[in-house]
């Protein structure tokens, strides 16, 4: 089943995200419930796939592993061959045209650092004008 084979991936990596890659969520509890809705979420999609008669419990559960495992190598290779040498990837120019970064050393929201970083820009170009 692709959709369990998907469902697999994106749970197991973001599982693996999470608590083997150390994603910057500083409370404990954000990261458990992120968690238990994304396995909730899988068990439903597989379970509907099951139950509309789409697949059998064999078809949806190779899925799954499938993309357990593909999660897991992506994981890896992250972990272990693009993270260590991030600082020069970043200087690469296409890594630069698509302006990827390693924003793991923020030990805070990226998204409430982005939102403040562009409230300070915009007062400072309201000051110059």
């Amino acid at each position: 089943s692709s959709h369990a084979q998907f469902m697999g991936y994106f749970a197991g990596f973001c599982i693996f995200w999470s608590l083997l890659l150390g994603a910057n969520v500083d409370f404990i509890s954000e990261k458990k419930s992120g968690i238990a809705c994304i396995v909730l979420l899988t068990l439903l999609v597989i379970y509907s796939r099951i139950e509309l008669g789409y697949h059998t419990e064999r078809q949806v559960a190779v899925g799954g592993v499938l993309g357990l495992c593909f999660a897991a190598t992506w994981s890896l290779f992250l972990a272990k061959i693009v993270e260590p040498h991030m600082r020069k990837l970043e200087e690469l120019w296409l890594v630069k045209l698509f302006y990827f970064r390693d924003s793991k050393w923020m030990r805070h929201n990226l998204f409430l650092f982005e939102y403040e970083s562009v409230i300070k820009e915009k007062a400072e170009r309201k000051k110059e004008s």
